[in-house]
């Protein structure tokens, strides 16, 4: 399409015409149409902050405007884009997640952590990605403070994710707890991903690591209810020699 555009179609397009391919759907598009238009002289920031303070525009329109001001570098660019993470619409909450997190440089860590209790499902799912794109850590007593505060399915699930980036022993601390309070599904496949993979780290618990285990794994729901029991109590027996 790029091809196409710049072998037959820039120099017949009207600016009307080239303006509306600022909204397409593909990147590589909209980054021809800033081009063309820079190239013709227009004030692409201006445009684009129109766009962002009409409040009757679609979610489409206003997600491509955020992505164009990151694009055309604007200088102003936190400062505009912040209060769209309070937008009513999840797909413009989401666009500017990801500009934001670009901006920021690695100091997106708390907005992350914020946005992966968004109320929507789209929004949370992107939050966990991108926190695992920017390889954060977070501690054990960090993710049950966020947890505390989920209420949906989704929610849950995005703290479940979350849990990857725990140290390996925490992570089942996490779940252990998770699934002592609610046995939600998703948390109890957690569970067994963790036992599966539990030979690919060397990884060793501390002292306070297997006593929390054994604490939460004496709960009476993990041996009448869980398959992996078994497995789990014999890896706790061995670190506790």
């Amino acid at each position: 399409a790029i091809e196409y555009l710049n072998q037959h179609s820039s120099p017949r397009l009207a600016k009307h015409q080239i303006e509306a391919l600022l909204f397409d759907h593909h990147t590589r598009i909209r980054s021809w149409a800033i081009k063309q238009l820079n190239e013709r002289g227009m004030d692409l920031a201006a445009f684009y902050c129109l766009v962002l303070q009409d409040k009757a525009e679609t979610a489409k329109k206003l997600s491509c405007a955020l992505w164009g001001i990151g694009a055309i570098q604007h200088p102003q660019a936190i400062s505009i884009v912040s209060p769209f993470m309070q937008h009513h619409f999840p797909s413009v909450r989401r666009a500017a997640l990801q500009l934001l997190v670009k901006l920021l440089i690695g100091s997106a860590r708390d907005l992350l952590l914020n946005s992966a209790m968004d109320i929507s499902p789209t929004v949370t799912k992107e939050a966990v990605r991108l926190f695992a794109k920017q390889q954060l850590s977070l501690s054990l007593l960090e993710l049950q403070i966020l947890v505390a505060k989920a209420e949906s399915p989704h929610q849950f699930i995005a703290c479940n994710q979350l849990a990857n980036r725990l140290n390996k022993w925490d992570r089942l601390i996490f779940l252990l707890n998770q699934i002592a309070l609610n046995h939600h599904n998703d948390t109890v496949d957690q569970l067994y991903r963790w036992y599966e993979k539990f030979n690919q780290s060397g990884t060793q618990p501390s002292a306070g690591q297997i006593e929390q285990v054994a604490l939460l794994i004496a709960h009476p729901w993990f041996k009448q209810n869980l398959r992996c029991y078994d497995g789990l109590y014999n890896i706790l027996m061995f670190f506790k020699q």
